[in-house]
């Protein structure tokens, strides 16, 4: 597992915390006005979602944006994990959102009705002018 702070030229922000762990890569960045976006690179599967879901209990951002642009494969573990998130920020008067799923882990979604519950958006960017 690595760790490291970078700085961060789109949300000019040097609050940057990166996970990696075998097949799942997960990197959070700090942005203006209390938004958090976590970057999800690789395979969320039942080896690899408990990761996902300690890193998303660990955020007290008023503003949660999950970037699912890199991940490959989203299995019902982390699905599950999506909507576990969701239901806590929504319980705690919080914003969570999924951006840039692949059409593969938007079928996923969809085929799991969780598309319905997440708010999704085409593109982060989207994501962060809707939001904000």
């Amino acid at each position: 597992m690595s760790s490291h702070l970078s700085y961060d030229r789109e949300t000019l922000s040097p609050q940057q915390e990166s996970r990696t762990s075998g097949r799942l890569a997960i990197t959070r960045t700090s942005c203006r006005g209390g938004t958090v976006i976590v970057r999800v690179t690789g395979e969320v599967d039942m080896t690899t979602a408990d990761q996902l879901d300690r890193q998303l209990g660990q955020l007290s951002a008023t503003k949660t944006i999950v970037d699912l642009e890199g991940t490959k494969f989203v299995a019902v573990a982390g699905v599950r994990i999506l909507l576990n998130a969701a239901r806590r920020a929504q319980a705690s008067r919080n914003v969570f959102a999924v951006a840039a799923a692949s059409p593969i882990t938007a079928r996923v979604l969809w085929l799991t009705a969780a598309d319905a519950e997440l708010a999704m958006y085409d593109t982060v960017l989207d994501a962060k002018r809707e939001l904000s």
